[in-house]
């Protein structure tokens, strides 16, 4: 895979580099069509490989799948504030970070949204950073990622796909809820006979009385979408299971918080 610094540009195409979480890119890829028509343009996505999924979770096909370099999200933001100072804004012929995070021009935009304290919900702020219209509708998502052989087989052995419950305690944006909540509500679950999965990166951060696959984040979405119900502190991950409707429960530790992420609109 080529790295963005490394590609040979087209100088009558735009290139938008989605370098942040996965609910930022699903954002992006659900104004992706408002974007073409606000620029009047092709514009292709940069994507990460383990977030190619979601582009085509979205029907889109002008996108290329790139090598960021890095091993965590701070040295992405450290490496590729670099190359957004050499496009602030969108301009063809050069790679646009579709994020505010690696614009150091826009401190004033970031700060209410690092402390949970904008004023406008998320779905909001990114229509104002993209300069897209307030009333800009987001498109759903059109395909559902299918489970890899490997992890359906793991699951059946659990038994029926349709019972299994995800419990999703990680985030990276918003607080944590402690661990006797989650093993309550495991024991709750358990006792009405769904088998209950912890949806963790590692294994030893697991739930008690719980189950722990592997899951890459496509497989995640994958059963999230098969499976008899979510329940998850707000994430990214959510993000991308909200059209579960009210098969998704998302648990947001304070009002700014709900304020904020909640995607309903």
């Amino acid at each position: 895979m080529i790295k963005p610094e490394n590609m040979n540009l087209d100088k009558n195409k735009y290139y938008f580099l989605c370098a942040a979480g996965i609910g930022d890119t699903m954002i992006v890829c659900g104004f992706y069509n408002a974007l073409k028509n606000k620029y009047n343009s092709e514009i292709t996505l940069l994507i990460p490989a383990k977030q190619e999924f979601i582009v085509n979770m979205f029907g889109i096909t002008d996108y290329m799948v790139v090598d960021l370099g890095c091993k965590n999200i701070q040295q992405i933001i450290k490496k590729y504030s670099k190359l957004s100072d050499k496009c602030p804004d969108p301009q063809k012929g050069k790679v646009y970070l579709v994020h505010w995070t690696f614009h150091n021009e826009m401190q004033d935009f970031i700060i209410p949204i690092y402390y949970r304290k904008s004023k406008q919900p998320f779905l909001d702020i990114y229509k104002k950073f993209l300069g897209l219209d307030p009333k800009t509708p987001f498109k759903n998502i059109t395909n559902i990622p299918e489970l890899s052989n490997k992890v359906k087989k793991q699951l059946l052995q659990l038994g029926d796909i349709e019972n299994i419950v995800i419990l999703s305690p990680e985030a990276t944006s918003t607080p944590k809820l402690n661990n006797e909540f989650w093993e309550k509500l495991a024991i709750e679950l358990n006792q009405k006979g769904h088998i209950v999965i912890s949806n963790v990166i590692n294994e030893k951060n697991k739930i008690k009385n719980t189950h722990y696959i592997k899951l890459s984040l496509k497989d995640s979405i994958a059963l999230a979408y098969k499976c008899h119900s979510v329940y998850s502190v707000r994430s990214g991950f959510c993000d991308l299971c909200y059209q579960l409707n009210e098969k998704l429960n998302v648990y947001y530790t304070d009002r700014d918080s709900l304020f904020l992420y909640s995607l309903n609109t």
